[in-house]
């Protein structure tokens, strides 16, 4: 709703509204674009100022206003201020701009920290420490299977608002629910967007590749990145997103579907992998601090598989040995490669 301008000295009810949406921390992007545009009538200064005396300045903890108990304490307000010698209202009258201006100021500043602690309140994560992994459930009945060094965010309304944000790799088997989308966060370019079916994610922020390996139904990858269509892939699909070269490969009908899976079983299986995810995922998994002095070899692609139990050794060993490297160990958590 877009505040107007208006003559009168009384604050209209919609107008009042949208101020105690300010106070309660409510207001979208738009509306305080409006708010901040209606302040720039001296008038209006005039209003918001008395507004914020006579119900906030002295009260400034969270918590639900009255709009009505509000009106009627501006208007009494008002009423009080009509009293005052007309000289001492012109006295003070050049002042009102910035009276209006330093509260917005300071009543800003509340409102962002007040957003962000409602915002915070209201969300859930869950953070899986390097070296483990953990399952858990959704209230939509959403069953998730997190990974090693992964966080898993989500809003506490979950039924009303299917979303969740991923740093790092889950597998979803997800419901259909009344119709509802569920979507996954990748970052602040990546979605992806489901109704009902089965797959993994895997997005490590430090990692140079996204990947996504759907077993059953249909998700749609949703880019906000200008040059990037929207993609919708079918089941026994692996799509994998380069973040180096901003592309996205499609592996249909691929033998390697099944593989994205062998982290819970403990096993590694690598196709055509940049050298610095490899060792990212070694780092999650055996908890070590592994270094490439080389951008050349950080670069080099791998394809290599470990069962369940292989040494870190053993994987440094047979990676070095593919890749003509040197290993270089520190101590019994650090490593460096080289060529």
């Amino acid at each position: 709703m877009q505040i107007k301008p208006i003559e009168q000295k009384k604050l209209k009810k919609e107008e009042l509204h949208i101020l105690s949406k300010f106070f309660n921390a409510e207001l979208n992007s738009d509306e305080l674009d409006n708010l901040s545009n209606w302040l720039k009538i001296d008038e209006n200064q005039k209003k918001f100022e008395q507004y914020s005396i006579a119900n906030h300045i002295s009260d400034l903890s969270v918590k639900k206003y009255n709009v009505d108990n509000a009106f009627e304490k501006f208007t009494s307000t008002i009423d009080s201020d009509q009293k005052q010698p007309k000289g001492i209202l012109l006295y003070f009258k050049p002042y009102y701009k910035y009276a209006a201006i330093f509260i917005m100021a300071i009543l800003l500043g509340f409102y962002f920290i007040n957003k962000r602690a409602k915002l915070s309140s209201r969300l859930a994560s869950v953070v899986v420490p390097i070296g483990k992994k953990k399952s858990i459930e959704l209230p939509d009945g959403t069953k998730v299977v997190i990974n090693s060094a992964s966080t898993l965010t989500y809003n506490k309304d979950f039924v009303n608002d299917r979303v969740v944000t991923l740093d790092g790799e889950a597998y979803f088997d997800v419901p259909k629910y009344k119709g509802q989308s569920f979507i996954v966060e990748l970052n602040n370019q990546i979605k992806i967007k489901v109704l009902g079916t089965s797959f993994d994610v895997k997005s490590y922020h430090e990692d140079a590749r996204i990947e996504t390996a759907l077993f059953e139904g249909k998700i749609e990858i949703i880019s906000n990145i200008p040059t990037k269509e929207n993609i919708i892939i079918n089941s026994n699909t692996i799509a994998i997103i380069d973040k180096h070269h901003n592309s996205i490969q499609l592996l249909v009908n691929d033998d390697h579907t099944k593989d994205a899976l062998s982290w819970q079983k403990n096993e590694f299986i690598f196709y055509h992998e940049y050298l610095s995810d490899i060792i990212h995922e070694l780092n999650r998994f055996y908890d070590v601090e592994i270094i490439i002095n080389s951008h050349e070899l950080e670069h080099n692609y791998f394809s290599a598989s470990f069962k369940e139990g292989a040494s870190l050794t053993e994987v440094l060993r047979d990676l070095s040995i593919s890749g003509n490297f040197n290993v270089n160990k520190i101590d019994a958590t650090h490593f460096e490669i080289h060529n």
